[in-house]
């Protein structure tokens, strides 16, 4: 679990994994914002928890998965949530409602990886070489 101090009220808190970075883009007003990936380190069809917590109560907060594979192409996916009352967020039973999925989908920011805005639009996401992790930034 990583911390990050909030700045001019714009707040980006990472979490690492072993193969993935997450990233949490919020309007917050603390300091002490965190966001957890679970499993620390698990294979892709292992299911992983994303929590986020110390947010304003009832913010909006947008979540944003990024890969690039081994030929240099770039991956995204992002999802908008609304914090709960105690100022958190739980992907595997929040509802995003927006960005590259909506509804509950716990492993949406994953899944839904399509290519950057600046790559061909019919890219296709695949393995080339099996024995390099993917990491997600």
């Amino acid at each position: 679990m990583y911390r990050a101090a909030t700045t001019k009220c714009l707040l980006e808190c990472r979490a690492t994994c072993f193969w993935r970075r997450l990233t949490i883009t919020s309007i917050a007003h603390r300091s002490e914002t965190w966001i957890t990936a679970t499993p620390r380190v698990c294979l892709h069809d292992v299911p992983t928890t994303l929590r986020a917590g110390g947010l304003s109560p009832n913010s909006p907060i947008t979540l944003s998965a990024h890969l690039t594979d081994e030929k240099g192409s770039q991956f995204c996916s992002h999802a908008h949530y609304v914090s709960d009352a105690r100022g958190c967020v739980e992907v595997g039973e929040a509802a995003s409602v927006g960005g590259s999925y909506t509804g509950v989908f716990p492993a949406g920011l994953l899944s839904t990886l399509a290519p950057a805005p600046h790559h061909d639009p019919f890219l296709r996401l695949y393995r080339r070489n099996t024995r390099i992790p993917w990491k997600y930034t």
